[in-house]
């Protein structure tokens, strides 16, 4: 008998991870969240992560392996990106062009959500036989088994994150619903971390308490959101992302030179002014109190799903 499917969007930061341990560990959240479905983990590389990110991703998948946990890495090679966006790098090199804080956030949606369900459909298409093209086929899984359960690691104090926001079953008349209309007629998000109020403290508490290292927050080298802080430690620790980073800002500068509005990373200001006011305030920290600080912050706040 088929069984319907539980997928746990895994983004390798420690909110993700907390609800990884917390399916193996917790048979009360197992009971609650995912019950007698399939278990997918899903994760979808944007080519530009921490090195600390990778080789969290690379023991996850050998603990899953251990666990019999399913669990999918998807890399630019799989198929499942697009041309236009197989890296945040590569977009970049392509059409000189930066993310900035000034502008509208495509990064998460084009190198993360539309991959996963790019390779989700598939999964559908090859596991339960379905024929459904593009979108069609999460219709044809929510006509047999009802809208398919995704469970997200945004914790406590991130509420403004969810699209879909966790009243919404409650007051659906109040409650506005900010996801394609496909994913909102068969897909039903869930965040057990807010649910169980969670925050990040508490979830890196539970992985050590279970006895895992907690993983560095995840996002990527280039995401303008980055914080002071964060903008130093990236230069100290990885000054060649760091040019280039700062090379890729200054070709979308030139390219638009004409242009009566033209912003950088920042907006007005370009990244070496951003990274030289930085510096007064955080360069004469240590090495060590650098990495204490990444290890509580890091996480995108201004992606939504």
């Amino acid at each position: 008998m088929q069984q319907p499917i539980t997928v746990l969007w895994f983004g390798a930061g420690q909110d993700s991870t907390d609800m990884l341990y917390q399916y193996v560990y917790n048979k009360h959240f197992r009971e609650q969240y995912v019950a007698d479905n399939r278990f997918l983990v899903i994760c979808s590389d944007t080519g530009n992560e921490f090195p600390e990110t990778y080789e969290h991703i690379g023991k996850v998948k050998q603990f899953c392996d251990r666990q019999s946990v399913e669990f999918y890495h998807l890399t630019r090679n799989m198929g499942y990106h697009t041309d236009s966006w197989p890296t945040l790098q590569a977009q970049f090199e392509r059409n000189d062009n930066i993310m900035s804080a000034a502008f509208p956030k495509t990064c998460t949606d084009n190198l993360k959500i539309k991959v996963c369900y790019n390779f989700l459909a598939d999964y559908l298409r090859n596991y339960y036989g379905m024929d459904g093209a593009g979108k069609k086929v999460f219709y044809q899984y929510a006509e047999q088994f009802g809208k398919l359960r995704s469970l997200i690691g945004f914790a406590k104090g991130e509420e403004s994150r969810c699209a879909a926001k966790p009243q919404l079953e409650l007051f659906p008349e109040v409650v506005k619903d900010n996801r394609p209309v496909w994913m909102q007629k068969n897909v039903e998000h869930q965040y057990p971390l807010i649910e169980q109020r969670k925050d990040r403290q508490a979830c890196q508490d539970y992985i050590r308490q279970v006895g895992h290292d907690v993983p560095m927050p995840s996002n990527c080298m280039m995401c303008p959101f980055q914080n002071d802080a964060e903008l130093v430690y990236l230069e100290r620790f990885y000054p060649q992302q760091w040019a280039y980073w700062a090379k890729r800002e200054q070709a979308k500068i030139d390219k638009n030179a004409e242009r009566e509005r033209n912003l950088g990373v920042k907006g007005e200001k370009l990244l070496p002014e951003v990274l030289a006011e930085a510096k007064k305030k955080y360069g004469d920290w240590s090495d060590e109190q650098l990495r204490t600080y990444k290890m509580s912050h890091g996480h995108c706040v201004k992606s939504k799903i």
